[in-house]
């Protein structure tokens, strides 16, 4: 892309700065730092010498649509699920209140009660802007552009052309749970582009390794587990697989390499509380009775079902005895507890009987659960008129499917095996939300980094034939 056409996409929005401010003040101020962190982000690709038109297109065409449904939500205060209340209120109420201690000179925090660390990286957006939603849904905006970048990259680095690329990651502006979410305070914002960016930063290790591109990663993971930890096992199982089979790194330097990597990678879930490697989780939570609890817990039918009219004490009472045995000193406000199912979304729940007596049982039922997790919400399972919005999103995600399903038969074909990590982590997430997760309008927000992950196999399915075969295998 030319600087002359750079130089209109960025000036044009500037121009309209001083009218728009004349309406809203607060979106004035949200377009100036957009176009400031366009800018940034414009400035880093250059250095970074990606020389793609299409990149640059799909970077303004994104932002522009993101910034477009974040715009359409706040000012026509569209929400059918959760009638303007949630968890991106708190978020935000934390964001401010965080905001306010730094400005008082007091940087402890004891004054806000935080579910993560999240609020925190808003507050520091509004200190540099002004504390509203507004500007922190616009800088999701900005996020979500950046993710369809990360997108592209990773397809071209899987061997699709640079059309291919931009394709899948237009496509991905277009999934439906993420145009809704993304433009949201909701953690996920964060959580989504740091995940896609995590794979970005595997499957470039797979073709060479670099310890720079190690402590991006390392980063990576210790906000993902900071943020959703099982996101974080399962960056963590990619990167493991692709370090320790695909990396072409001599024998003797992985065993040193290893030697250096797994202490550190130890830590991660260490610092966020959940012990070395996350232990404390994993014997906290892996367990038949913690499983129910969480089942239960995002299931309306359940006794324990939280609700935002009549709120369950036992669920809260269990709820909050666990966050503090995993996570000592870090309980969900009650607000929090109060209200989470009022960000479900679509609300409907499934319920699949398991007989953890018998082993055959236990896998089949386990299976169906994954299947609905990958194939949901479907037509039997909706039992009220706002849950259809859902077919938005599942319709088209079938058709996807069959060239995801396509292009990794084709990647098995030529033996490009950089598809793995991106395999791993998707099935790994998945399975995560299959243990703990029976409410699809929570499922349908935590899996969007796995289904963006394998809708960057979309391009693999147009593999030319014969002598014009793309070269997709590392290098």
């Amino acid at each position: 892309m030319n600087k002359k056409t750079i130089l209109y996409f960025l000036g044009l929005p500037l121009l309209l700065v001083p009218i728009v401010a004349f309406l809203d003040l607060t979106l004035s101020i949200g377009i100036c730092m957009l176009v400031f962190l366009s800018v940034l982000t414009l400035i880093l690709l250059m250095c970074l010498k990606v020389e793609d038109n299409e990149l640059y297109f799909l970077f303004f065409i994104s932002l522009l649509l993101h910034m477009s449904a974040v715009l359409f939500l706040q000012y026509s205060h569209f929400q059918p699920f959760s009638n303007g209340i949630g968890d991106y209120t708190i978020y935000n109420s934390e964001a401010q209140t965080a905001l306010s201690s730094f400005l008082g000179g007091n940087f402890s925090l004891s004054e806000v009660s935080l579910t993560t660390y999240f609020p925190i990286l808003i507050a520091f957006v509004y200190l540099l802007t002004v504390p509203n939603m507004l500007i922190g849904v616009l800088f999701a905006a900005f996020l979500g552009a950046i993710t369809a970048v990360l997108v592209f990259l990773i397809a071209k680095e899987l061997g699709g052309s640079g059309k291919q690329a931009f394709l899948t990651g237009l496509v991905t502006n277009f999934y439906a749970s993420y145009m809704f979410y993304g433009s949201l305070l909701l953690r996920d914002i964060i959580i989504i582009p740091l995940a896609i960016f995590g794979l970005w930063l595997i499957v470039r290790t797979a073709k060479r390794f670099s310890w720079v591109e190690f402590s991006l990663l390392y980063l990576v993971l210790a906000a993902e587990f900071q943020l959703r930890i099982y996101i974080g096992y399962a960056v963590l199982l990619s990167f493991a697989f692709c370090f320790a089979f695909l990396t072409t790194l001599r024998l003797k330097k992985k065993i040193i390499y290893a030697a250096i990597m797994l202490p550190l990678l130890g830590f991660l879930p260490q610092i966020s509380g959940y012990g070395y490697y996350g232990s404390n989780f994993l014997i906290q939570y892996l367990n038949p009775k913690t499983v129910a609890l969480y089942q239960n817990l995002y299931n309306p039918a359940s006794p324990l079902s939280l609700s935002p009219n009549v709120p369950s004490s036992a669920s809260q009472i269990a709820l909050q005895e666990l966050q503090e045995k995993v996570r000592p000193g870090v309980v969900p406000p009650a607000a929090v507890v109060n209200q989470q199912s009022t960000s479900r979304g679509l609300g409907s729940s499934f319920v699949v009987n398991i007989d953890k007596r018998n082993p055959v049982t236990f896998i089949a039922s386990y299976l169906k659960y994954f299947c609905y997790i990958l194939l949901g919400p479907l037509p039997w399972q909706m039992n009220s008129l706002r849950q259809y919005f859902a077919l938005l999103e599942t319709i088209p995600w079938y058709f996807l499917l069959f060239f995801i399903a396509k292009g990794t038969l084709n990647s098995f074909k030529s033996r490009n095996k950089l598809i793995i990590p991106l395999l791993i982590f998707s099935l790994s997430a998945l399975a995560a939300l299959a243990v703990f997760i029976s409410n699809f309008g929570i499922i349908t927000r935590i899996r969007i980094p796995a289904f963006i992950s394998l809708l960057c196999l979309v391009p693999l399915a147009f593999i030319k034939k014969g002598g014009e075969k793309q070269k997709i295998c590392a290098e």
